[in-house]
Parts: structure tokens; C-alpha cells; sequence
């Protein structure tokens, strides 16, 4: 139990080997111990893994990490060699199986040098990898008899079953640095991503006329996401205001998305109509031949001084308006197909016109919001997010708060499965007397 114990808080194959060998001599003494691999080395040669003495506290030879061993000469000959040799491994036999070798008189060794030296028997036991073995256990006794048939029987199901462990250590120290290693670049793609988002939100109007407030939120469900939104200053009293959901998620929608905001700012003199500049992004994102790098999307020109918005869908959620006393409604359109999919001119999108109230506040959202499911997967709809954005106040700040803590509150973990970015923008009053 105290071997099994240590055993299983290993860091490393040496580390358990280390356990492994220190209690397995109180039951059976082991006076040498040589282990070696002979995975992906001609016939009848090895690897020396680790080669140690009981009357040395150290090994002599440790090579038991994947990366070590590559670095080790290939060996051949030898007192191992003849060992393996007669047990069928590279002796030219097809008949593989452990063995006791007794009556060594052991000299100093030329491959192992003195480590073996004294020895009078050991028992020669595979380790098998799908049928075949891809190392050797050697134990050592300095009595030429040291060793019964019933040690070898007990010791080549110990051997193998701390060899399946090792193995998958090694296994999980591989995919844990490559799980780092992907981290690390999804980490980066995300950086990049998120520099191609607005670093601030604008702000629009003054004290001498209508005035616009603008609130963002972006939360991804992993690392990097597929959402996307931007504000395209028109001029001085337009601003264009963009979200999309590119098809998926992670690093590959996180591409798309940087094509896409490269498409977008490519044509700044097509932000005034919102029609041409998605009917654009869609003929350059069909070039692209990206296979399900389909993107939905709404733009809308808010014209402040008219308090209109202009705006197109394609493929998108309808926006959500809220008006002052609270009350939430659709701003229905025709909608086009996602971006992506039609190419040339059968690919046309037909904008609506609405003039905003003064204290509407327009909300534009991915599906990633409506669609948050909670623990027995039920969605939380167009009603729930209606509801939380009727419970905030006129203040876009406050309405990003508001549907974010439904969200959470409706899934009750603040995972996600899907990214979720919400736009929200509130038209003010005109001042009076401008």
C-alpha cells in the first residue's frame, strides 16, 4: 500500500520507478537492476534506460524519460545482449519470453561496465507494448540459484503492469506539453483577436443636440471566438454599427473574424450603406472558398440628427428595442442569407428605415445570447432576454449588466458553450431649448 501510495503521486516514470524499486526489495532483493529499450533499434541491439546497483544509491545510467532515451547510444553485446539473446530478442528466435539465467560469475561488463559485476543470476523479463516487447527488466542477485520459476511468474506480471504505467505517464507528460504548447497559441490567437476589437466605445452628440450612448460586451466560450463587432464612424453625425457571428467557434472562426474585419475596413467608403457593405463582405468572404465559414451579421447607420437607423440582416437575430417606459419589441426585417454562401448577384439584401424616439435603446446580440441553455437544456429565448433588458434601465452600461446576470443566473455556471456579444446603444433625449 505505501509503494501503491507513492506510486500514484509520481510526477514522472523515474519518480515511480524510484518508489516502485525502493519497497519491491523488501519482498524480493534485487542487488542489480538494468532495464533497457529496444523500441525502434535494429535487431539484437538496445538502449541502456537505467542501469543500478543496490550498494549504490544513485544509478549509474537513468534514461527513463522519452526525450533522454532518443539521446542514448544504440548498443549491442555485452552480458545484455546474450541475455536478450536467449530470450528470443534479436537472437534470431521468433519465440519471445522471460527467462532465468543462472550461474553468471559476472565480470566487470563492457557495455555496463562494473554494475553488473558479482552477479550470479537474473531473471530476463519483457515488457510488452501490442504484442511486442518494447523494453527489458533485468533483475540481478549476486546467488547463482537467486532465482525460482514462481519469482519470474509473479515478477512478469509486476514488471508489465508497472510497465503499462510508466507508459502512460509518459503518454500524459506528452499530451500535457502539447496541451500547453496549443494553450500557448490559442492564448496568442486570442490576443490577436481582441486587438481587432474597439478599444473603447464612441460617443456621439452633444450639448447642443440628440446624443448617443454605446455599451459592448464580447464574452467567448473559449480562448478565441467567432463573434465580432465594430463601430465605423461614417462622419460627424453617423455612425455605422456592426455585429456578426462567423459559423462555429475557436481559432479557426477566430480567422475568419480577422478576415472579416479586414474585408470591412478595406472600404471605408461604403460604411455609409449598410446593403453595399455586407453585399461587399459577402462577395469577398465567397471568394474565399472558406468550407463552413458561413458569417451572420447586422449593420445599421444610426444618423443622429434625423435619429434614424438604417439597417440590413443577413442571417442575423432581429434587433431588440427598447422604448422609455420599457416596453421591448422586435425591429423586424427582411432578412438576407448569412454572408458566405450566395455569391454575385443573387446575393442582395434590402434595408430597413426607422426613426428612434428619444430614449430607445437598441439592442443587437449573437444567437450565443438567446441560445444560452440551462442545466435540463432549455434555451433561454427572445423572451428571457427581452425580460432582462425591459428590468434595466435606459442605460446601455446597465442593460449589458442586466442580460449578462440572466444569463448567468438562467445557466447557473459562468461557462459557455457558445460566444456571446451584445451592442447596445440608447438615443437621449434632444436637450431642451437646442
Amino acid at each position: 500500500m505505501e509503494m501503491l501510495e507513492e506510486v500514484s503521486r509520481a510526477d514522472g516514470p523515474d519518480d515511480a520507478v524510484r518508489a516502485y524499486a525502493a519497497r519491491i526489495r523488501r519482498v524480493r532483493p534485487i542487488d542489480a537492476f538494468v532495464s533497457v529499450s529496444v523500441k525502434d533499434v535494429p535487431a539484437g541491439s538496445y538502449k541502456l534506460s537505467r542501469v543500478q546497483r543496490a550498494d549504490r544509491p544513485e544509478p549509474m545510467v537513468l534514461a527513463m524519460r522519452p526525450g533522454a532515451l532518443a539521446r542514448m547510444p544504440i548498443q549491442s553485446g555485452g552480458l545484455v545482449g546474450r541475455l536478450l539473446a536467449g530470450a528470443g530478442s534479436g537472437g534470431g528466435s521468433t519465440r519471445v519470453e522471460p527467462r532465468i539465467a543462472h550461474d553468471l560469475s559476472a565480470g566487470v561488463d563492457p557495455v555496463v561496465g562494473d554494475a553488473v559485476a558479482g552477479m550470479g543470476s537474473c531473471m530476463v523479463i519483457p515488457v510488452l507494448d501490442e504484442g511486442r516487447p518494447v523494453s527489458w527488466s533485468l533483475m540481478f542477485r549476486k546467488d547463482p540459484k537467486g532465482y525460482q520459476l514462481e519469482d519470474l511468474e509473479e515478477e512478469v506480471l509486476n514488471v508489465n503492469l508497472f510497465g503499462a504505467l510508466t507508459r502512460h505517464m509518459d503518454l500524459l507528460a506528452e499530451n500535457t506539453a502539447l496541451s500547453d504548447k496549443l494553450r500557448a497559441q490559442f492564448d496568442e490567437v486570442a490576443r490577436v483577436q481582441r486587438a481587432l476589437l474597439p478599444t473603447a466605445v464612441p460617443e456621439m452628440g452633444g450639448e447642443d443636440g440628440p446624443r448617443a450612448r454605446f455599451a459592448a460586451s464580447y464574452l467567448t466560450s473559449g480562448q478565441a471566438g467567432g463573434d465580432y463587432y465594430d463601430f465605423l464612424r461614417v462622419d460627424e453625425d453617423s455612425i455605422g454599427v456592426f455585429i456578426a457571428d462567423v459559423s462555429g467557434h475557436g481559432p479557426a472562426a477566430a480567422t475568419v473574424m480577422a478576415m472579416l474585419h479586414a474585408i470591412l475596413h478595406a472600404r471605408p467608403e461604403l460604411w455609409k450603406s449598410p446593403a453595399g457593405l455586407l453585399e461587399w463582405a459577402n462577395e469577398r468572404l465567397s471568394a474565399s472558398s472558406i468550407e463552413g465559414g458561413h458569417v451572420t451579421a447586422v449593420y445599421g447607420v444610426l444618423r443622429l440628427g434625423s435619429r434614424e437607423l438604417e439597417f440590413v440582416r443577413a442571417g442575423h437575430p432581429i434587433p431588440r428595442v427598447r422604448s422609455r417606459e420599457g416596453e421591448v419589441r422586435g425591429l423586424e426585417s427582411e432578412a438576407g442569407p448569412p454572408m458566405g454562401i450566395v455569391a454575385g448577384d443573387a446575393y442582395r439584401l434590402e434595408p430597413r428605415r426607422v426613426r428612434l424616439m428619444p430614449g430607445d435603446t437598441v439592442v443587437l446580440y449573437t444567437d450565443g445570447v438567446s441560445e444560452t441553455e440551462n442545466p435540463s437544456g432549455e434555451q433561454i429565448g427572445v423572451e428571457g432576454l427581452d425580460s432582462a433588458i425591459a428590468r434595466a434601465g435606459a442605460d446601455p452600461g446597465e442593460v449589458v449588466r442586466a442580460v449578462e446576470d440572466r444569463l448567468r443566473g438562467f445557466r447557473g455556471s459562468p461557462d459557455r458553450e457558445d460566444d456571446q456579444t451584445l451592442v447596445v446603444f440608447t438615443l437621449e433625449d434632444v436637450i431642451e431649448g437646442s
